[in-house]
């Protein structure tokens, strides 16, 4: 991309006109914040100069919203676009500065985000353009998944319905819908139903093997859960210790107010498989 400067003289007489496109809309970096420029040309795609009113948006890779500045631009204020290295003047453009500091932290995957630009004219018409690489503060991935998580607990819905089979003692302790943390893309949605499993056994340490869990709704819809949970598998856990963890359940309907939670874990002296089964109310 070639990089305008400005010009220490006038060189190019400004040709005042009814702007019919922006002919270029783009940004330079410049330490701790970026010079945006733009273009404007008529209906013959010649360069113009005019009164206008500036709108400059900023969104992340999720359509975030960061930055929002509108502000009224007079002809006389534009200067020259000079071409490096040749130092040819192409026309007259219209820039202004926007410190990094003034833009909102987002999520992108490499750092950028889309400047959507829009001019409107004093008669009222709005010309549009966007620039897809534009700096933006992002958060670090720690910061995400905190986010993430403090979303999730302040709707989630506590419950504390304790079962306990054999040495094992499980409880839910809340459920809800959870996004998780992706980098740079839309994030995918669980339905997440938290669990502390304490070993009531003082002596030698029991392991929770969760099978079969499903969560029934109230039309008898049986979902399993998915593998994106923490509790897989067997999980040992410690004479007198409570270890805790996730079920991670997929395309759960938001109109969920109950369902039932049912897995098997363990066995009684019978080799008969421990059953549990928990009811999740979704009505705080």
């Amino acid at each position: 991309m070639t990089t305008p400067v400005l010009s220490s003289t006038v060189t190019v007489p400004p040709r005042m006109g009814t702007p019919d496109g922006i002919y270029l809309f783009s940004a330079v970096t410049e330490g701790d914040q970026d010079r945006y420029f733009f273009l404007l040309q008529d209906a013959e795609k010649i360069n113009v100069v005019a009164d206008g009113r500036v709108k400059l948006q900023i969104f992340d890779d999720l359509e975030n919203s960061l930055y929002l500045k509108e502000f009224d631009v007079k002809a006389a204020q534009y200067v020259d676009y000079v071409i490096k290295p040749v130092s040819k003047v192409a026309g007259k453009m219209y820039e202004w500065r926007v410190p990094l500091a003034d833009i909102k932290k987002g999520d992108s995957a490499f750092g950028w985000g889309r400047a959507v630009f829009t001019f409107t004219t004093s008669g009222g018409t709005k010309l549009s353009a966007e620039y897809n690489s534009t700096r933006i503060p992002v958060y670090s991935e720690k910061e995400l998944v905190q986010m993430a998580e403090d979303d999730y607990l302040s709707k989630a819905v506590t419950s504390g319905e304790k079962i306990r089979r054999g040495d094992i003692e499980v409880t839910v302790v809340r459920s809800g819908w959870f996004h998780q943390y992706q980098v740079g893309v839309d994030r995918k949605e669980y339905f997440r139903v938290d669990l502390e499993v304490h070993n009531a056994n003082g002596d030698s340490t029991a392991a929770f093997t969760p099978f079969g869990v499903v969560l029934v709704d109230a039309q008898g819809n049986r979902l399993e859960k998915t593998m994106a949970g923490s509790f897989n598998g067997a999980t040992q856990v410690k004479a007198g210790a409570t270890v805790k963890g996730t079920f991670l359940f997929d395309n759960v309907s938001k109109t969920l107010r109950s369902a039932v939670l049912t897995f098997e874990s363990g066995w009684d002296l019978n080799f008969q498989y421990y059953l549990f089964q928990f009811t999740i109310n979704l009505i705080p």
